[in-house]
């Protein structure tokens, strides 16, 4: 796929059928965001971080989401710091829901999708 400059889309599942669809695109930087690039100025220091007790009993994806919100990370890095920010937390799930997407002037066609959230903030 690299060599000829395509990438993979998702396109879901049409009412009534059980098998997933796909498409190929071109050119595969359809596909990519290219990270803004993040200044020294920007990079917090977390030396003051103190481990909890349960905070390397694993690895896992929800572990790590407890940990940086445990420690106020997440609240550094979108709120500077700001100790009377209280946002609502929403934990994992997965939902499936008819989407429409467009890429550029490209409309896809997709059908029922299914997606999985982490964590989600919500504040303001």
């Amino acid at each position: 796929m690299k060599e000829h400059d395509l990438c993979l889309f998702h396109l879901g599942t049409l009412k009534g059928e059980k098998s997933t669809r796909h498409c190929l695109m071109s050119p595969a930087n359809l596909a990519f965001h290219e990270f803004e690039h993040i200044s020294e100025a920007n990079i917090r220091d977390l030396e003051d971080m103190k481990p909890g007790p349960l905070d390397e009993t694993n690895t896992s994806e929800a572990n790590i989401l407890s940990l940086v919100y445990n420690h106020g990370i997440l609240r550094r890095f979108l709120y500077g710091g700001d100790l009377q920010a209280s946002p609502q937390i929403y934990m994992p799930h997965r939902s499936k829901k008819n989407t429409g997407h467009r890429i550029g002037d490209i409309s896809l066609p997709t059908g029922l999708i299914q997606f999985e959230v982490d964590m989600t903030f919500a504040y303001g």
